[in-house]
């Protein structure tokens, strides 16, 4: 009775249709028959239906093709799908536009699955009735199949593991997947798929239609492109009554490629396997970072306590080099004893008496050794002229550190800068992150940001909230530094004697670290190339910063103001901003860092180093062609040796960043810049260290070696999980998935959150180690403390 009804609805509909264009069509309607391939002739005058009924809890998929190579674009065959409550239309040939091209591409064989609202919100109960109209303008025959089967492999369910076939550009499919029933459980999804080819996997809301092409298809659940393998991570409290999955082949693949390529068409169909399992409950996701940010704090409490016990019991060894009321004392004991021996008492006691014999023998012994000295005359008088010639090569600290409250002043100008600067520099990256976040949740589109996506885990408003979390890291550790240097500061003061020591750059350095655990959480809430500076700026003053602390230990007059140390450091960040944007231009971006940097070095290290007097030096030294003048111009030439060093080692890693930027495009341009900043941190760490336990023979405290070892210990470890990347943002987003891998640590932390664990711990010993490095001569005159 209904398939009657069917027949005469048609019939009517089609006769009005003629009737209105003055031409004649002729239609037939015939019961269609599921699983079976029916291939008919259709033009302008004839239109075929087909009606199908069927019994059955999954929905049908319609295959249209037509086995003509060559198909009229101006005259398409229109297949129209009427079902109970939707109408499903498209045509063959199905023309798909290149993007930035002027041709498009045209596919012959087109298949969609049918959408049934009811079947979707799992109400269905009774039977499914659809009609198939096929229809052509074309004035010739054109001869096309139909074959509608029963999709019985429709629902998803939790670990399991599904190939798909049939998916080829044309022919999409979508499969629904239904919670069981718990709430606010993670889903993972992970693609794989046979061939090198390009597809779209979308996961929208449950209704229909189903949008699988076009426009509204990018603005609408969650969207990915995937070439190899891919993973989508789904809170199951945005999708609490479940999602409907869409797999789409890319007739290109422009969409999977950084750059525009005119990609092969894919007409083979590709295998692709989907694996389903359930993951940590948006509840549960919050006890594993709560645990981590424990341990973190109870380890910055108990280092804390046992610093300022350590650095009570130094300060009782040490003499009261910072109390000059003590000093006065004991300058005053002397002069009185100097006084009573020159005014003298007149009575000789006994002891005296024996004193006095001693005395005398002595004499005669001091006659003997008398000619022995005269023989070793002529060696320490050239011990003394080396000694001497030290003295005028070596300046003190005490020549150089004399203004102690303008150079106090200088170093709290660090402080005030740095923070000014983080404040200024966080609010808008802040609010640029918060439009990242915003944008991805609004649209979909997961190829904005350059996740990990096997191991994203959302967490409230954050798609992937583990590496936000793990900056918390610098953060802590930033403010546990910061409470040490308050808490040496009061226990040590102001001292009298040793290395000069400037809190103020201290305090910057715990600045630094905080912002940039801010800044680093900010950027992986959507990383992108774009926006990599954010994680990289304060890495730049990072280095700077340490730089200038070594520095400013034995040139404190002369090292260099806050304002001209970040007016360079801007102009550093813009190099690096202006490299990221402009890609096309990286090479001149390049040559001019190059020549700019060589400047750089000949800048600092004729002003700063004093090395235009070591040149000087140098040459006289080799004008006069007096070889046994060596050991006089030991000091000069050692000097100057180790300077050429530090010099073919600068360009050894000016050329290792070039290599690995422009031959195995493992660097992208910002960590390019942090790698030469790095290195000439390192390099003249290296130089510190070498004059001061090498050349003057000074050592270092047993609490610095403590936090040398420690600091190389997790540098090594944290570069090994940096390199282990599981992004490459020099690629495109679906090159960078195949790279992606599962979370290492809890089912929730990755092999980049442990570079952020390590590498802040690693930061934090380098600043302590920088904080003791000088605590061994912490006693000594500083006339005997040599600057170099």
């Amino acid at each position: 009775m209904l398939t009657s009804h069917i027949y005469i609805f048609m019939l009517i509909t089609t006769s009005a249709f003629a009737l209105t264009t003055g031409d004649l069509v002729h239609v037939i309607v015939e019961k269609g028959s599921l699983s079976d391939t029916m291939t008919v002739s259709l033009n302008s005058t004839t239109r075929r239906i087909f009606v199908f009924t069927a019994v059955s809890s999954n929905p049908f998929a319609t295959h249209v093709w037509a086995n003509e190579t060559k198909l009229s674009k101006e005259h398409p065959v229109i297949i129209v799908v009427e079902q109970e409550h939707d109408i499903l239309e498209w045509s063959i040939p199905l023309i798909m536009e290149r993007s930035r091209s002027s041709g498009a591409i045209l596919f012959n064989d087109t298949c969609r699955t049918l959408c049934n609202s009811n079947l979707l919100s799992g109400n269905f109960s009774g039977v499914q009735n659809f009609t198939v109209s096929l229809s052509t303008s074309s004035p010739d025959n054109v001869t096309v199949s139909l074959k509608v089967v029963e999709k019985t492999e429709f629902y998803l369910a939790n670990n399991q593991s599904r190939n798909i076939s049939t998916i080829a550009p044309g022919r999409p499919q979508h499969f629904l997947y239904k919670p069981n029933g718990t709430e606010n459980v993670g889903i993972e999804l992970r693609f794989t798929s046979n061939k090198n080819t390009c597809f779209t996997a979308d996961i929208q809301k449950i209704r229909c239609p189903v949008y699988v092409l076009g426009e509204v298809f990018f603005d609408n659940g969650i969207r990915q492109t995937i070439v190899t393998e891919s993973t989508i991570r789904v809170n199951g409290g945005h999708f609490a009554n479940g999602f409907v999955l869409v797999f789409v082949q890319e007739e290109t693949d422009y969409l999977c490629e950084k750059g525009y390529r005119e990609g092969a068409n894919c007409e083979e169909p590709s295998v692709v396997t989907i694996e389903i399992k359930e993951t940590f409950g948006h509840d549960e996701y919050i006890y594993i970072p709560l645990t981590v940010f424990s341990c973190i704090a109870a380890f910055c409490i108990f280092h804390c306590f046992v610093f300022c016990y350590v650095e009570k019991q130094q300060q009782l060894k040490l003499p009261s080099n910072n109390n000059p009321d003590s000093d006065r004392r004991q300058v005053e004991n002397k002069v009185h004893e100097e006084t009573n021996r020159s005014t003298g008492n007149n009575t000789i006691d006994p002891e005296e008496q024996n004193n006095q014999t001693d005395r005398h023998q002595d004499e005669n012994e001091i006659v003997e050794e008398t000619n022995r000295d005269h023989e070793n005359n002529a060696i320490n008088t050239e011990i003394e002229n080396d000694q001497r010639e030290n003295k005028k090569f070596w300046k003190t600290v005490d020549e150089l550190c004399k203004n102690f409250k303008e150079n106090k002043e200088k170093a709290l100008s660090y402080f005030s800068h740095v923070t000014n600067i983080a404040i200024f520099y966080a609010i808008p990256v802040v609010q640029l992150a918060a439009n990242y976040q915003k944008s991805l949740n609004v649209t979909g589109d997961e190829d904005i940001c350059y996740y990990n996506f096997g191991c994203a885990n959302p967490l409230w408003f954050l798609f992937d909230s583990n590496h936000v979390l793990s900056n918390i890291g610098y953060v802590v550790l930033g403010i546990s530094f910061m409470v040490i240097v308050y808490l040496r500061q009061r226990v040590r003061g102001e001292q009298q004697k040793g290395i000069p020591v400037y809190y103020g750059t201290d305090y910057a350095m715990a600045v630094v670290l905080i912002s940039e655990g801010i800044l680093s959480a900010c950027y992986h809430i959507c990383p992108t190339q774009k926006n990599f500076q954010f994680d990289v700026t304060f890495m730049y003053i990072m280095n700077i910063l340490c730089v200038v602390k070594l520095y400013q230990k034995r040139h404190s007059d002369i090292t260099l103001s806050a304002c001209w140390t970040f007016a360079i450091l801007g102009c550093i960040e813009l190099i690096a901003v202006l490299g990221i944007i402009f890609e096309e231009i990286q090479i001149f971006m390049m040559l001019f860092l190059v020549i700019a940097y060589i400047l750089w070095i000949y800048f600092t290290e004729s002003e700063i180093f004093y090395l235009r007097r070591g040149l000087t030096e140098l040459k006289k030294w080799i004008k006069s062609g007096s070889y046994r003048q060596l050991n006089e111009e030991r000091p000069k030439v050692l000097f100057w040796t180790i300077v050429v060093l530090a010099n073919v080692l600068n360009l050894v890693v000016l050329i290792s960043a070039i290599v690995l930027f422009y031959v195995d495009e493992v660097l992208d341009f910002g960590t390019f810049l942090l790698m030469l900043l790095m290195g000439n941190a390192v390099l003249y760490s290296m130089f510190y260290l070498f004059m001061k336990i090498c050349i003057h023979k000074e050592g270092i405290s047993l609490q610095a070696g403590i936090y040398f070892v420690l600091s190389l210990v997790l540098w090594g470890l944290a570069l090994y999980f940096f390199f282990d990347k599981s992004t490459y943002m020099t690629s495109s987003p679906a090159d960078s998935r195949s790279y992606n891998h599962e979370c290492y640590v809890g089912n929730f932390y990755d092999k980049h959150d442990i570079w952020h664990f390590t590498s802040a711990v690693a930061i934090y010993f380098t600043f302590m180690f920088l904080l003791c490095l000088d605590d061994n001569i912490a006693d000594k005159d500083r006339k005997e403390i040599y600057v170099f």
